[in-house]
C-alpha cells in the first residue's frame, strides 16, 4: 500500500551499485521531489527512515504524508470489497512499530466508513534476527500475515495448524524467494493456511532465470487443485489438523469436519489411514495431485474406527471422503485453476 524501498538484489545473489537500489527512484528521495523532502537523513542510500516512527529515528513530515497518503487511500476505495490493506513487503524488523502504528490508524479511519477491510502484514527483512519476525507477525493487530521460514514453525516442510487467529498466508517469496512445489502446496492448504506462489514466469529477468520453468508448472495447477476442492467442503465447518498430534488422518495433513468430510493428503506412496465415525459416505475419491487426475470409488458404510484407504496409483495421493454425494463444482485439472 505504501512507498518503501525494496532491494531484490539479495534474491538474485547480486551486489548492487548504489544507485541500483529502488531508493534512487523513491519520491521521498530529495532528488525526486520539489517539497524539500529527504528521507534518507543519514546519506546511506537506503531511505529506511520513512519505515520508522517520528519519535523512533524516523521523520515527521514523512509520516504526516503517510497518514494523509492512507486516508486517501481509503477515502478512495472503501466503497470497494475487494480490498485488503498492506503495510509493506519485506520492510526492515526496526520498521514494526511503524507497521503497527499505520496498521492501528487504517482500522481506527475505517471504522467510521461503511466497510472495514483486512489487513496485511508481511515477513520482515530481519538480517539476521529471525528469531523474532514471525513472533512480531503472531503478536501484531494485523489480520492477515506472511510468516517466514526460519522461526515458528517450518513453513517449508510442515507448516503448522492454523489456529484461526490470524489469516495466514505463507508466500513462496518469504520461504525460498522463488521455491515451492505442489506437496507445499496440498501441505500448507490442509493445515488450514491461504498458500501464496511468486510465480517466476514474468519476473525471470530480474531474478536471472528463465521465462518459464518447466517444475513451476504443476505448482500452478496446485494452486487450482486446492481452489477447486475447497468448494467441494465446507470450509466454515472444517478444522485442520495439527502435526504430531492426535486426528482422523494418519499422515497429519487433513482438513475435516467430523463425520461429514475428510479431505486429506499422502505426501508418499502407500495408504493412509483415517478415523471414522459410524455412518455412511456418500463419496470417496482419490486425486493425484501430480497427474491432476481424479478417481472416484464409490461409496461405503463404515461402523466405526479407524480405516486403512489404499490410493489406485502410486506417489502422492489426495483422498476426499464425505458423507453426501458431493459432485464437482469444477474440473479439479481445468487448466490450473
Amino acid at each position: 500500500m505504501l512507498f518503501q524501498p525494496i532491494n531484490y538484489g539479495k534474491k538474485r545473489g547480486a551486489r548492487l551499485r548504489e544507485e541500483e537500489y529502488d531508493w534512487w527512484c523513491h519520491p521521498f528521495h530529495e532528488a525526486n521531489n520539489i517539497n524539500g523532502i529527504d528521507g534518507d537523513t543519514d546519506n546511506d542510500g537506503q531511505g529506511w527512515e520513512i519505515g520508522l516512527l517520528p519519535d523512533g529515528g524516523g521523520i515527521q513530515e514523512v509520516f504526516d504524508l503517510q497518514i494523509r497518503y492512507v486516508e486517501k487511500m481509503i477515502d478512495t476505495l472503501n466503497d470497494l470489497d475487494n480490498i485488503v490493506w498492506e503495510i509493506g513487503n519485506e520492510s526492515r524488523l526496526i520498521s514494526n512499530d511503524w507497521q503497527e502504528a499505520i496498521i492501528h490508524h487504517i482500522k481506527t479511519y475505517e471504522s467510521t466508513l461503511p466497510k472495514q477491510h483486512l489487513v496485511w502484514k508481511t515477513a520482515m527483512d530481519d538480517k539476521g534476527q529471525n528469531q523474532y519476525v514471525n513472533s512480531k507477525l503472531f503478536n501484531s493487530n494485523a489480520d492477515i500475515i506472511s510468516p517466514n521460514h526460519r522461526s515458528v514453525g517450518d513453513y517449508r516442510n510442515d507448516p503448522p495448524a492454523s489456529s484461526g487467529a490470524k489469516i495466514v498466508m505463507p508466500d513462496t517469496d518469504h520461504l525460498w524467494g522463488i521455491g515451492g512445489d505442489v506437496s507445499w502446496v496440498w501441505k500448507t492448504f490442509l493445515r488450514g493456511n491461504h498458500p501464496i506462489f511468486m510465480d517466476p514466469h514474468f519476473g525471470g529477468p530480474w531474478l536471472n532465470l528463465p521465462p518459464d520453468i518447466p517444475k513451476y508448472e504443476k505448482l500452478r495447477n496446485a494452486m487450482g487443485h486446492t481452489l477447486a476442492y475447497s468448494e467441494r467442503i465446507d470450509l466454515a465447518s472444517s478444522v485442520p489438523q495439527e502435526s504430531g498430534t492426535a486426528g482422523p488422518c494418519s499422515t497429519g495433513y487433513c482438513l475435516f469436519d467430523r463425520g461429514q468430510s475428510y479431505l486429506a493428503y499422502q505426501p508418499e506412496s502407500g495408504s493412509l489411514i483415517i478415523d471414522l465415525p459410524t455412518g455412511e459416505y456418500r463419496t470417496v475419491e482419490w486425486f493425484d495431485p501430480n497427474a491432476g487426475t481424479a478417481v472416484q470409488k464409490g461409496q461405503i458404510k463404515w461402523e466405526g474406527g479407524e480405516r486403512t484407504f489404499v490410493p489406485p496409483f502410486d506417489g502422492p495421493a489426495v483422498l476426499l471422503i464425505h458423507a453426501h454425494s458431493s459432485p464437482r463444482l469444477h474440473d479439479p485439472f481445468d487448466g490450473g485453476r
